[in-house]
Protein backbone atom coordinates (compact mmCIF):
# COMPACT_ATOMS: atom_id res chain seq x y z
CA UNK A 1 0.00 0.00 0.00
CA UNK A 2 1.04 3.69 -0.86
CA UNK A 3 -0.45 7.09 0.36
CA UNK A 4 0.99 9.96 -0.72
CA UNK A 5 0.27 13.65 0.52
CA UNK A 6 1.82 17.36 -0.31
CA UNK A 7 2.70 20.33 1.80
CA UNK A 8 5.14 23.04 1.36
CA UNK A 9 7.19 25.21 3.69
CA UNK A 10 10.66 26.22 4.53
CA UNK A 11 12.13 22.77 3.49
CA UNK A 12 10.84 23.09 -0.14
CA UNK A 13 9.86 20.13 -1.97
CA UNK A 14 11.94 17.71 -1.41
CA UNK A 15 9.84 14.59 -0.11
CA UNK A 16 10.59 12.28 3.16
CA UNK A 17 10.20 8.58 2.57
CA UNK A 18 8.25 6.82 5.58
CA UNK A 19 8.55 3.16 5.76
CA UNK A 20 7.01 1.05 8.10
CA UNK A 21 4.85 -2.32 7.93
CA UNK A 22 2.48 -1.35 10.83
CA UNK A 23 -0.57 0.66 9.04
CA UNK A 24 -0.98 2.78 12.65
CA UNK A 25 2.39 3.80 13.40
CA UNK A 26 2.57 4.48 9.68
CA UNK A 27 -0.84 6.55 9.35
CA UNK A 28 0.20 8.53 12.97
CA UNK A 29 3.71 9.37 12.06
CA UNK A 30 3.23 10.53 8.76
CA UNK A 31 0.40 12.70 10.36
CA UNK A 32 3.11 14.32 12.25
CA UNK A 33 5.42 15.12 9.49
CA UNK A 34 2.39 16.79 7.35
CA UNK A 35 1.32 19.07 10.06
CA UNK A 36 4.76 20.03 10.29
CA UNK A 37 4.67 21.31 6.63
CA UNK A 38 6.80 18.35 4.87
CA UNK A 39 5.90 16.52 1.67
CA UNK A 40 5.33 12.31 2.89
CA UNK A 41 5.33 9.49 0.67
CA UNK A 42 4.91 6.41 2.30
CA UNK A 43 5.82 2.80 2.13
CA UNK A 44 4.95 -0.40 4.22
CA UNK A 45 7.90 -2.77 2.86
CA UNK A 46 11.25 -3.30 1.74
CA UNK A 47 10.47 -3.50 -1.71
CA UNK A 48 8.41 -0.39 -1.38
CA UNK A 49 11.49 1.20 0.40
CA UNK A 50 14.14 0.48 -2.43
CA UNK A 51 11.57 1.65 -5.23
CA UNK A 52 10.40 5.77 -3.49
CA UNK A 53 14.00 6.00 -2.27
CA UNK A 54 15.33 5.73 -5.92
CA UNK A 55 12.38 6.84 -7.64
CA UNK A 56 12.15 10.06 -5.38
CA UNK A 57 15.53 10.33 -4.24
CA UNK A 58 14.11 11.85 -0.96
CA UNK A 59 15.79 14.40 1.61
CA UNK A 60 15.22 12.40 4.30
CA UNK A 61 14.58 8.08 4.47
CA UNK A 62 12.53 7.10 7.74
CA UNK A 63 12.77 3.53 7.66
CA UNK A 64 11.84 0.81 10.22
CA UNK A 65 14.42 -1.43 11.35
CA UNK A 66 12.20 -4.44 11.09
CA UNK A 67 9.98 -5.25 7.58
CA UNK A 68 8.49 -8.10 6.52
CA UNK A 69 10.54 -8.48 3.68
CA UNK A 70 14.27 -7.32 4.79
CA UNK A 71 16.40 -5.67 7.97
CA UNK A 72 16.47 -1.79 7.58
CA UNK A 73 20.22 -1.62 7.59
CA UNK A 74 20.48 -4.10 5.15
CA UNK A 75 18.46 -1.53 3.06
CA UNK A 76 20.46 1.36 3.87
CA UNK A 77 23.67 -0.89 3.30
CA UNK A 78 22.32 -1.22 -0.17
CA UNK A 79 20.90 2.30 -0.97
CA UNK A 80 23.93 4.02 -0.17
CA UNK A 81 25.82 1.91 -1.97
CA UNK A 82 24.27 3.25 -5.33
CA UNK A 83 26.04 6.77 -5.89
CA UNK A 84 23.00 7.96 -6.99
CA UNK A 85 21.45 7.50 -3.27
CA UNK A 86 24.81 7.75 -1.26
CA UNK A 87 23.83 11.47 -0.03
CA UNK A 88 20.34 10.00 0.87
CA UNK A 89 20.01 10.72 5.17
CA UNK A 90 18.74 7.48 6.51
CA UNK A 91 16.66 7.98 10.25
CA UNK A 92 16.27 4.22 11.42
CA UNK A 93 12.96 3.69 13.62
CA UNK A 94 13.16 0.77 15.79
CA UNK A 95 11.35 -0.61 18.76
CA UNK A 96 12.38 -1.31 22.15
CA UNK A 97 13.64 -4.52 21.46
CA UNK A 98 16.50 -2.68 19.31
CA UNK A 99 19.50 -3.32 21.77
CA UNK A 100 21.73 0.09 22.02
CA UNK A 101 24.57 -1.97 20.86
CA UNK A 102 22.92 -2.61 17.23
CA UNK A 103 22.00 1.02 17.40
CA UNK A 104 25.58 1.71 18.06
CA UNK A 105 26.86 -0.34 15.39
CA UNK A 106 24.42 1.30 12.46
CA UNK A 107 26.16 4.41 13.43
CA UNK A 108 29.63 3.68 13.04
CA UNK A 109 29.21 1.68 9.85
CA UNK A 110 27.49 4.68 8.28
CA UNK A 111 24.80 3.73 7.11
CA UNK A 112 22.72 4.79 9.67
CA UNK A 113 22.56 8.60 10.05
CA UNK A 114 20.46 8.23 13.26
CA UNK A 115 17.66 6.45 15.54
CA UNK A 116 14.41 7.11 16.76
CA UNK A 117 12.94 4.75 19.44
CA UNK A 118 9.44 4.48 19.56
CA UNK A 119 7.60 5.45 21.48
CA UNK A 120 8.39 9.29 20.67
CA UNK A 121 7.35 12.50 21.90
CA UNK A 122 5.73 14.19 18.57
CA UNK A 123 8.62 17.52 19.78
CA UNK A 124 11.56 15.27 19.98
CA UNK A 125 10.92 13.32 16.77
CA UNK A 126 10.18 16.59 14.50
CA UNK A 127 13.53 18.04 16.31
CA UNK A 128 15.25 15.30 15.78
CA UNK A 129 14.31 14.97 12.09
CA UNK A 130 14.92 19.07 11.48
CA UNK A 131 18.47 18.88 13.22
CA UNK A 132 19.11 15.46 10.58
CA UNK A 133 17.66 18.10 7.16
CA UNK A 134 19.79 21.07 8.10
CA UNK A 135 22.80 18.70 8.78
CA UNK A 136 21.81 17.51 5.39
CA UNK A 137 21.96 20.90 3.76
CA UNK A 138 25.10 22.02 5.11
CA UNK A 139 26.77 18.59 3.67
CA UNK A 140 25.19 19.33 0.70
CA UNK A 141 26.53 23.19 0.92
CA UNK A 142 29.76 21.86 1.62
CA UNK A 143 30.05 19.27 -0.94
CA UNK A 144 29.30 21.88 -3.62
CA UNK A 145 32.10 24.35 -1.59
CA UNK A 146 34.08 21.57 -2.52
CA UNK A 147 33.14 20.71 -5.75
CA UNK A 148 33.69 24.52 -6.84
CA UNK A 149 37.39 24.10 -5.24
CA UNK A 150 37.96 21.12 -6.97
CA UNK A 151 37.12 22.47 -10.29
CA UNK A 152 39.55 26.00 -9.44
CA UNK A 153 42.64 23.74 -8.49
CA UNK A 154 41.62 21.76 -11.46
CA UNK A 155 42.45 24.57 -13.55
CA UNK A 156 45.68 25.93 -11.97
CA UNK A 157 48.69 24.95 -13.50
CA UNK A 158 50.35 22.19 -11.42
CA UNK A 159 49.09 20.21 -8.64
CA UNK A 160 46.97 21.36 -5.18
CA UNK A 161 46.86 18.88 -2.86
CA UNK A 162 47.20 18.17 1.41
CA UNK A 163 49.48 15.79 2.28
CA UNK A 164 49.31 14.28 5.83
CA UNK A 165 52.01 12.68 7.62
CA UNK A 166 50.49 9.96 10.70
CA UNK A 167 51.88 9.78 13.78
CA UNK A 168 53.15 6.29 13.19
CA UNK A 169 55.11 7.11 9.77
CA UNK A 170 52.50 6.28 7.31
CA UNK A 171 51.31 9.78 4.82
CA UNK A 172 48.75 10.14 2.68
CA UNK A 173 47.04 12.55 0.25
CA UNK A 174 43.92 13.58 1.69
CA UNK A 175 42.91 15.85 -0.91
CA UNK A 176 44.40 16.22 -5.03
CA UNK A 177 43.38 17.74 -7.40
CA UNK A 178 43.30 16.32 -10.98
CA UNK A 179 47.02 17.37 -12.19
CA UNK A 180 47.72 14.47 -9.98
CA UNK A 181 47.28 11.91 -12.94
CA UNK A 182 49.40 14.55 -15.28
CA UNK A 183 52.36 14.68 -12.38
CA UNK A 184 52.64 11.39 -10.86
CA UNK A 185 50.47 9.58 -13.23
CA UNK A 186 48.43 8.24 -10.34
CA UNK A 187 44.70 9.06 -9.65
CA UNK A 188 43.89 11.11 -6.64
CA UNK A 189 41.69 8.03 -5.11
CA UNK A 190 45.22 5.94 -5.62
CA UNK A 191 46.83 8.19 -3.14
CA UNK A 192 43.94 9.33 -0.66
CA UNK A 193 44.95 6.63 1.70
CA UNK A 194 48.34 6.13 1.09
CA UNK A 195 51.18 7.70 -0.68
CA UNK A 196 53.68 5.33 -1.05
CA UNK A 197 53.12 5.00 -4.81
CA UNK A 198 53.83 8.74 -4.77
CA UNK A 199 57.06 8.05 -2.92
CA UNK A 200 57.55 5.20 -5.26
CA UNK A 201 58.10 7.34 -8.44
CA UNK A 202 61.05 9.70 -6.91
CA UNK A 203 64.57 9.35 -9.01
CA UNK A 204 66.89 6.80 -6.75
CA UNK A 205 69.32 10.15 -5.96
CA UNK A 206 66.59 12.07 -4.89
CA UNK A 207 64.74 10.10 -2.56
CA UNK A 208 66.77 10.70 0.33
CA UNK A 209 66.77 13.87 -0.18
CA UNK A 210 62.92 14.85 -0.21
CA UNK A 211 61.98 12.53 3.18
CA UNK A 212 64.98 14.31 4.94
CA UNK A 213 63.64 17.76 3.76
CA UNK A 214 60.06 16.35 4.66
CA UNK A 215 61.15 15.39 7.90
CA UNK A 216 62.49 18.39 8.82
CA UNK A 217 59.54 20.65 8.03
CA UNK A 218 57.75 18.28 10.04
CA UNK A 219 59.91 19.25 13.17
CA UNK A 220 60.06 22.74 12.88
CA UNK A 221 57.00 23.29 10.66
CA UNK A 222 59.24 25.47 8.26
CA UNK A 223 58.10 25.44 4.95
CA UNK A 224 58.55 22.67 2.61
CA UNK A 225 60.41 23.77 -0.48
CA UNK A 226 62.37 21.72 -2.99
CA UNK A 227 63.42 20.49 -6.65
CA UNK A 228 63.44 17.28 -7.45
CA UNK A 229 63.21 13.77 -10.47
CA UNK A 230 61.06 11.59 -10.38
CA UNK A 231 61.29 8.55 -12.82
CA UNK A 232 58.69 6.36 -14.49
CA UNK A 233 59.03 2.77 -15.76
CA UNK A 234 58.87 3.72 -19.05
CA UNK A 235 62.25 5.96 -18.39
CA UNK A 236 60.82 8.94 -18.95
CA UNK A 237 62.40 11.64 -16.37
CA UNK A 238 60.57 14.77 -14.61
CA UNK A 239 62.04 17.82 -12.65
CA UNK A 240 59.19 18.93 -10.02
CA UNK A 241 59.02 22.07 -7.48
CA UNK A 242 57.31 21.55 -4.72
CA UNK A 243 56.03 24.24 -2.07
CA UNK A 244 53.80 23.55 1.20
CA UNK A 245 53.16 25.03 4.36
CA UNK A 246 52.71 22.50 7.20
CA UNK A 247 50.39 22.95 10.46
CA UNK A 248 49.88 20.53 13.57
CA UNK A 249 47.34 18.22 13.89
CA UNK A 250 45.54 17.46 17.24
CA UNK A 251 46.88 13.63 17.14
CA UNK A 252 50.69 14.67 16.62
CA UNK A 253 50.49 14.20 12.99
CA UNK A 254 51.12 17.21 10.65
CA UNK A 255 49.58 17.97 7.52
CA UNK A 256 50.96 19.97 4.43
CA UNK A 257 48.94 22.71 2.07
CA UNK A 258 50.52 23.00 -1.11
CA UNK A 259 51.09 22.51 -4.56
CA UNK A 260 53.71 20.92 -7.05
CA UNK A 261 54.40 21.84 -10.33
CA UNK A 262 56.07 20.38 -13.37
CA UNK A 263 59.40 22.60 -13.80
CA UNK A 264 60.97 19.85 -17.14
CA UNK A 265 60.86 22.19 -19.45
CA UNK A 266 62.43 24.97 -17.55
CA UNK A 267 64.96 22.67 -16.56
CA UNK A 268 65.93 21.55 -19.88
CA UNK A 269 66.27 25.39 -21.27
CA UNK A 270 68.25 25.59 -18.53
CA UNK A 271 70.56 22.87 -19.57
CA UNK A 272 70.57 24.16 -22.86
CA UNK A 273 71.49 27.46 -22.07
CA UNK A 274 74.22 26.14 -19.75
CA UNK A 275 75.53 24.38 -22.65
CA UNK A 276 75.28 27.36 -24.94
CA UNK A 277 77.32 29.47 -22.02
CA UNK A 278 79.50 26.98 -21.34
CA UNK A 279 80.36 26.66 -25.57
CA UNK A 280 80.49 30.68 -25.79
CA UNK A 281 83.07 30.33 -22.86
CA UNK A 282 85.19 27.88 -24.63
CA UNK A 283 84.94 30.10 -27.96
CA UNK A 284 86.49 33.05 -25.78
CA UNK A 285 88.79 31.28 -24.16
CA UNK A 286 89.97 29.84 -27.26
CA UNK A 287 89.58 33.09 -29.02
CA UNK A 288 91.43 35.17 -25.85
CA UNK A 289 94.45 32.83 -26.39
CA UNK A 290 94.56 33.07 -30.47
CA UNK A 291 94.75 37.08 -29.59
CA UNK A 292 96.76 36.56 -27.16
CA UNK A 293 99.03 34.89 -29.34
CA UNK A 294 98.72 37.37 -32.00
CA UNK A 295 99.10 39.78 -29.71
CA UNK A 296 102.83 38.39 -28.78
CA UNK A 297 103.55 37.71 -32.07
CA UNK A 298 103.03 41.31 -33.33
CA UNK A 299 104.84 43.18 -29.95
CA UNK A 300 107.93 40.94 -31.14
CA UNK A 301 107.58 42.43 -34.69
CA UNK A 302 107.24 45.79 -33.63
CA UNK A 303 110.41 45.20 -31.08
CA UNK A 304 111.98 43.84 -33.72
CA UNK A 305 110.86 46.61 -35.87
CA UNK A 306 112.24 49.09 -33.75
CA UNK A 307 115.05 47.43 -33.03
CA UNK A 308 116.15 47.26 -36.53
CA UNK A 309 114.93 51.11 -37.43
CA UNK A 310 117.63 51.78 -34.50
CA UNK A 311 120.39 49.77 -35.05
CA UNK A 312 119.45 51.36 -39.27
CA UNK A 313 119.50 54.68 -38.15
CA UNK A 314 122.72 54.40 -35.97
CA UNK A 315 124.82 52.55 -39.31
CA UNK A 316 123.12 55.11 -41.70
CA UNK A 317 124.15 58.09 -39.71
CA UNK A 318 127.99 57.15 -39.66
CA UNK A 319 128.32 57.60 -43.37
CA UNK A 320 125.87 60.15 -43.84
CA UNK A 321 128.26 62.26 -40.96
CA UNK A 322 130.59 61.32 -43.22
CA UNK A 323 129.75 62.50 -46.41
CA UNK A 324 128.65 65.43 -45.12
CA UNK A 325 131.98 66.66 -43.85
CA UNK A 326 133.56 65.43 -46.61
CA UNK A 327 131.27 67.10 -48.88
CA UNK A 328 131.70 70.70 -46.50
CA UNK A 329 135.71 70.60 -46.94
CA UNK A 330 135.31 70.26 -51.07
CA UNK A 331 132.99 72.95 -50.78
CA UNK A 332 135.54 74.89 -48.73
CA UNK A 333 138.05 74.58 -51.45
CA UNK A 334 135.59 74.97 -54.97
CA UNK A 335 136.28 77.65 -56.95
CA UNK A 336 134.38 76.38 -59.87
CA UNK A 337 130.63 77.58 -59.77
CA UNK A 338 129.55 74.54 -61.43
CA UNK A 339 131.62 72.33 -58.60
CA UNK A 340 130.36 74.38 -55.88
CA UNK A 341 126.90 74.54 -57.10
CA UNK A 342 126.95 70.76 -57.59
CA UNK A 343 128.61 70.31 -54.25
CA UNK A 344 125.68 72.27 -52.51
CA UNK A 345 123.20 70.13 -54.01
CA UNK A 346 124.70 67.09 -52.60
CA UNK A 347 124.58 68.81 -49.07
CA UNK A 348 121.07 69.91 -49.30
CA UNK A 349 120.04 66.15 -50.20
CA UNK A 350 122.04 65.04 -47.77
CA UNK A 351 120.83 66.94 -44.88
CA UNK A 352 117.42 66.02 -46.01
CA UNK A 353 118.36 62.86 -46.14
CA UNK A 354 120.04 62.85 -42.22
CA UNK A 355 116.42 64.38 -41.04
CA UNK A 356 114.64 61.74 -42.26
CA UNK A 357 117.13 58.96 -40.32
CA UNK A 358 116.75 60.94 -37.20
CA UNK A 359 113.46 60.69 -37.03
CA UNK A 360 113.25 57.42 -38.07
CA UNK A 361 115.17 57.02 -35.01
CA UNK A 362 113.10 58.76 -32.67
CA UNK A 363 110.04 57.16 -33.85
CA UNK A 364 111.89 54.01 -33.12
CA UNK A 365 113.08 55.33 -30.06
CA UNK A 366 109.20 56.26 -28.82
CA UNK A 367 107.79 52.87 -29.49
CA UNK A 368 110.58 51.14 -27.60
CA UNK A 369 110.33 53.66 -24.52
CA UNK A 370 113.78 54.92 -25.45
CA UNK A 371 112.78 58.66 -25.52
CA UNK A 372 113.55 60.04 -22.63
CA UNK A 373 112.84 63.98 -22.17
CA UNK A 374 115.34 66.50 -20.58
CA UNK A 375 114.18 69.07 -18.76
CA UNK A 376 116.28 72.85 -18.73
CA UNK A 377 115.49 76.49 -18.44
CA UNK A 378 115.21 77.85 -21.97
CA UNK A 379 113.45 80.88 -23.65
CA UNK A 380 110.25 80.03 -25.84
CA UNK A 381 111.10 83.14 -27.86
CA UNK A 382 114.56 81.50 -28.71
CA UNK A 383 113.30 78.30 -29.66
CA UNK A 384 110.63 79.96 -31.76
CA UNK A 385 113.52 82.32 -32.91
CA UNK A 386 115.49 79.73 -34.30
CA UNK A 387 112.83 77.74 -36.17
CA UNK A 388 112.45 81.21 -37.78
CA UNK A 389 115.76 81.38 -38.66
CA UNK A 390 116.44 78.06 -39.96
CA UNK A 391 113.66 78.47 -42.45
CA UNK A 392 114.12 81.91 -43.60
CA UNK A 393 116.25 80.98 -46.88
CA UNK A 394 113.53 78.58 -47.73
CA UNK A 395 111.00 80.79 -47.23
CA UNK A 396 112.52 84.01 -48.76
CA UNK A 397 113.23 81.53 -52.39
CA UNK A 398 109.42 81.15 -52.44
CA UNK A 399 108.47 84.85 -51.45
CA UNK A 400 107.01 83.73 -48.25
CA UNK A 401 106.84 86.00 -45.68
CA UNK A 402 107.90 84.86 -42.09
CA UNK A 403 106.42 86.06 -39.03
CA UNK A 404 105.74 85.11 -35.38
CA UNK A 405 103.79 86.39 -32.37
CA UNK A 406 104.24 85.62 -28.55
CA UNK A 407 101.82 86.68 -25.90
CA UNK A 408 102.51 89.14 -23.12
CA UNK A 409 101.59 86.64 -20.55
CA UNK A 410 103.84 84.07 -21.45
CA UNK A 411 107.08 83.86 -18.97
CA UNK A 412 110.07 84.38 -20.57
CA UNK A 413 111.99 81.21 -19.04
CA UNK A 414 109.98 77.56 -18.61
CA UNK A 415 111.44 74.56 -17.86
CA UNK A 416 111.40 71.34 -20.06
CA UNK A 417 112.84 69.76 -23.08
CA UNK A 418 113.66 72.63 -25.60
CA UNK A 419 115.53 70.06 -28.11
CA UNK A 420 112.16 68.10 -28.67
CA UNK A 421 110.09 71.34 -28.86
CA UNK A 422 111.91 72.64 -31.45
CA UNK A 423 112.08 69.62 -33.19
CA UNK A 424 108.00 70.04 -33.25
CA UNK A 425 107.77 73.50 -34.51
CA UNK A 426 110.49 72.80 -37.21
CA UNK A 427 108.09 70.01 -38.49
CA UNK A 428 104.91 72.23 -38.37
CA UNK A 429 106.64 75.04 -39.98
CA UNK A 430 108.33 73.05 -42.55
CA UNK A 431 105.45 72.10 -44.04
CA UNK A 432 103.62 75.10 -44.14
CA UNK A 433 107.06 76.67 -46.30
CA UNK A 434 106.93 73.61 -48.33
CA UNK A 435 103.51 73.11 -49.23
CA UNK A 436 102.54 77.26 -49.44
CA UNK A 437 103.36 79.05 -53.32
CA UNK A 438 102.39 82.57 -51.61
CA UNK A 439 101.27 84.86 -48.42
CA UNK A 440 103.18 84.66 -45.16
CA UNK A 441 103.48 81.98 -42.78
CA UNK A 442 102.62 83.34 -38.88
CA UNK A 443 103.83 81.87 -35.58
CA UNK A 444 102.01 82.25 -32.60
CA UNK A 445 102.72 81.36 -28.75
CA UNK A 446 100.21 81.70 -25.76
CA UNK A 447 99.19 80.32 -22.57
CA UNK A 448 96.23 77.31 -22.79
CA UNK A 449 95.92 76.87 -19.53
CA UNK A 450 98.45 77.16 -16.16
CA UNK A 451 98.59 77.19 -12.67
CA UNK A 452 100.93 78.04 -9.90
CA UNK A 453 104.03 75.52 -11.19
CA UNK A 454 103.33 74.38 -14.72
CA UNK A 455 101.56 75.96 -18.12
CA UNK A 456 100.57 74.52 -21.10
CA UNK A 457 101.64 76.16 -24.09
CA UNK A 458 100.29 76.58 -27.23
CA UNK A 459 102.06 76.80 -29.96
CA UNK A 460 100.04 77.58 -33.91
CA UNK A 461 101.91 78.13 -37.22
CA UNK A 462 99.00 79.14 -39.76
CA UNK A 463 99.84 79.75 -43.58
CA UNK A 464 97.48 80.36 -46.67
CA UNK A 465 98.86 76.81 -48.67
CA UNK A 466 96.91 74.70 -50.35
CA UNK A 467 95.03 73.65 -47.52
CA UNK A 468 93.37 69.91 -46.49
CA UNK A 469 90.25 68.24 -47.09
CA UNK A 470 88.70 67.17 -43.76
CA UNK A 471 88.89 63.09 -44.95
CA UNK A 472 93.11 63.90 -45.81
CA UNK A 473 93.28 65.53 -41.91
CA UNK A 474 91.87 62.26 -40.67
CA UNK A 475 95.23 60.60 -41.64
CA UNK A 476 97.62 63.51 -41.44
CA UNK A 477 99.05 62.36 -38.23
CA UNK A 478 99.71 58.74 -39.03
CA UNK A 479 103.48 57.32 -39.83
CA UNK A 480 104.73 57.07 -43.40
CA UNK A 481 100.97 58.98 -44.54
CA UNK A 482 100.72 61.77 -46.50
CA UNK A 483 97.49 63.98 -46.73
CA UNK A 484 98.01 64.20 -51.05
CA UNK A 485 100.23 61.79 -52.93
CA UNK A 486 100.29 64.05 -56.01
CA UNK A 487 101.21 66.79 -53.40
CA UNK A 488 103.79 64.93 -51.72
CA UNK A 489 105.52 63.84 -55.44
CA UNK A 490 105.68 67.60 -55.98
CA UNK A 491 106.97 68.97 -52.51
CA UNK A 492 108.20 65.80 -51.15
CA UNK A 493 108.00 64.62 -47.89
CA UNK A 494 108.27 61.05 -46.13
CA UNK A 495 104.62 61.18 -43.77
CA UNK A 496 107.09 61.08 -40.80
CA UNK A 497 107.57 64.40 -39.62
CA UNK A 498 103.74 64.96 -38.66
CA UNK A 499 103.56 61.65 -36.51
CA UNK A 500 106.78 62.40 -34.72
CA UNK A 501 105.29 65.82 -33.38
CA UNK A 502 102.12 64.55 -32.04
CA UNK A 503 104.12 61.21 -30.77
CA UNK A 504 106.85 63.97 -28.85
CA UNK A 505 103.41 66.20 -27.97
CA UNK A 506 102.07 63.12 -25.89
CA UNK A 507 105.28 62.69 -24.37
CA UNK A 508 105.23 65.91 -23.15
CA UNK A 509 101.84 66.24 -21.71
CA UNK A 510 99.82 67.93 -24.97
CA UNK A 511 98.65 67.00 -28.27
CA UNK A 512 98.89 68.54 -32.02
CA UNK A 513 96.08 69.07 -34.46
CA UNK A 514 95.16 70.64 -37.59
CA UNK A 515 91.87 73.36 -39.09
CA UNK A 516 92.39 73.64 -42.31
CA UNK A 517 89.69 74.30 -45.42
CA UNK A 518 90.57 73.19 -48.70
CA UNK A 519 92.20 75.78 -50.74
CA UNK A 520 92.13 78.28 -47.83
CA UNK A 521 95.09 77.29 -45.94
CA UNK A 522 95.92 75.65 -42.30
CA UNK A 523 96.49 76.18 -38.82
CA UNK A 524 98.89 73.39 -37.25
CA UNK A 525 98.64 73.53 -33.64
CA UNK A 526 100.80 71.94 -30.87
CA UNK A 527 100.32 71.80 -27.07
CA UNK A 528 103.31 70.84 -24.48
CA UNK A 529 102.79 70.79 -20.36
CA UNK A 530 105.94 73.10 -19.28
CA UNK A 531 107.46 73.60 -15.90
CA UNK A 532 107.36 77.56 -14.54
CA UNK A 533 110.97 78.31 -13.91
CA UNK A 534 112.82 78.84 -10.51
CA UNK A 535 113.76 82.37 -11.49
CA UNK A 536 109.75 82.93 -13.09
CA UNK A 537 108.25 81.69 -9.71
CA UNK A 538 110.26 83.61 -7.58
CA UNK A 539 109.88 86.73 -9.36
CA UNK A 540 106.18 86.26 -9.42
CA UNK A 541 106.03 85.86 -6.17
CA UNK A 542 104.53 88.39 -4.21
CA UNK A 543 106.47 90.81 -2.01
CA UNK A 544 106.67 90.67 1.82
CA UNK A 545 105.19 93.51 3.59
CA UNK A 546 107.86 95.95 5.35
Amino acid sequence: MQTMRNSMNEHGASALVLIDDDPNVLRTTARILLDAGYRVITGVNAAEAYQLTRQHKPALLLLDVMLPDGNGLDIARQLKSEPALAGVFVILLSGLKTSSHDQAAGLASGLADGYIARPFSKSEFLARVDALLRLRDLQESLREALARLHKIASRVPGLIYQYRLRPDGSSCFPYASDAMLDIYRLSPEQVRLDATPVFASLHPDDYASVVSAIQRSAADLSPWRQQYRVRFDDGTLRWLYGDASPEREADGGTLWHGYIADITERKQVEAELEQHRQHLEQLVFSRTAELAQSRDAAQAASRAKSAFLANMSHELRTPMNVIMGMTALALRRATDPKQIEHLGKSMGAAQHLLAIINNMLDIANIEADALKLTEATFSVSQVIGDVMHAQHELAQAKGLALTHEISPALPKLLCGDALRLRQMLLNLVDNAVKFSEHGAITVRALVAEQDTHSLLLRIEVSDQGVGISPEQQARLFQAFTQADDSLTRQHGGTGLGLALTRRIALLMGGDVGVSSELGHGSIFWLTARLKRSLENRQSERPARPQ
